[in-house]
């Protein structure tokens, strides 16, 4: 039903048989000729709902459930700028995960880490929500071992005791360190010293206080099992335009897709090219 809206275009091509100078059409509707509608629309309650889609939907059962029409599917499109539906309409849960599986060889191997949101006491963000960080900043704050050391370092040291060198460096002592790279990796247990490779979040709190906090806890894992499915899950959420304002949605369609005068203009519905 869409596309007997559009305008044609007739297109020149070469000429097949005598006489080589006549000109010769195909004429086809043309597709590239769009109704746009204006970002500010959906701001507004008044002419659109928002809709879950689900597994078993398609843009014809859509339509079919909310109009009573499977052929106005297009307006369901239309109004989500989806362009194609194979790509752009939420795959069901069975499909998506078959498509998780072919193209990833670890799905649960970690993609990226996403921040969340920190406020301070006085509900300021001193951390947005989002933002991708490093494996460092996860599992900060982390410590290798070093034995590096020379007779600046502390001669006799407790569990836990910190220092600091000329330098800056942190160091912390520890009576029992996992040899190989100070994170829990095999090896033998050691006494010694460890070295800070990456400190905490901290910030300064309105109150004056200094609020240090860990990697993890405001840090999250996204592996590429879980960034397919959010990803997926973010095309569920679709605008649909309420049924009352169906037929003026048509006719505000035909009003803009018909061609304005121009050098190829032949009317509102047909335009010729040249080669």
């Amino acid at each position: 039903m869409y596309f007997k809206y559009l305008p044609n275009v007739s297109l020149a091509e070469r000429p097949i048989k005598f006489p080589w100078s006549e000109q010769q059409y195909i004429t086809a509707k043309n597709i590239f000729r769009k109704f746009t509608i204006s970002n500010t629309a959906f701001d507004t309650a008044v002419y659109f709902k928002k809709y879950t889609i689900k597994d078993s939907d398609r843009p014809d059962l859509v339509s079919q459930q909310l109009y009573g029409d499977s052929g106005l599917d297009w307006i369901v499109l239309l109004c989500n700028n989806i362009i194609n539906p194979y790509f752009d309409w939420p795959m069901p849960t069975p499909v998506l995960q078959d498509y998780i599986d072919k193209k990833y060889d670890q799905p649960y191997a970690i993609k990226y880490y996403l921040t969340n949101e920190v406020k301070n006491s006085a509900g300021d963000v001193v951390l947005p929500k989002d933002q991708i960080v490093d494996e460092g900043f996860y599992k900060a704050p982390y410590y290798i071992e070093f034995d590096d050391i020379n007779d600046k370092f502390p001669a006799e040291a407790v569990e836990d005791q910190t220092w600091v060198d000329e330098d800056g460096n942190h160091f912390r002592y520890k009576g029992s360190r996992q040899s190989g790279d100070g994170q829990g990796g095999a090896g033998t247990q050691t006494a010694g010293w460890e070295k800070l490779v990456r400190d905490s979040f901290r910030y300064r709190d309105p109150d004056g206080s200094i609020v240090t906090l860990s990697g993890n806890s405001i840090v999250r894992q996204v592996t590429y099992h879980q960034y397919e499915t959010e990803k997926n899950d973010a095309k569920r959420t679709i605008y649909i335009l309420k049924d009352r304002y169906l037929m003026q949605f048509v006719d505000e369609m035909k009003k803009q897709l018909p061609y304005k005068k121009s050098s190829d203009y032949v009317s509102g519905y047909l335009k010729r090219s040249a080669v």
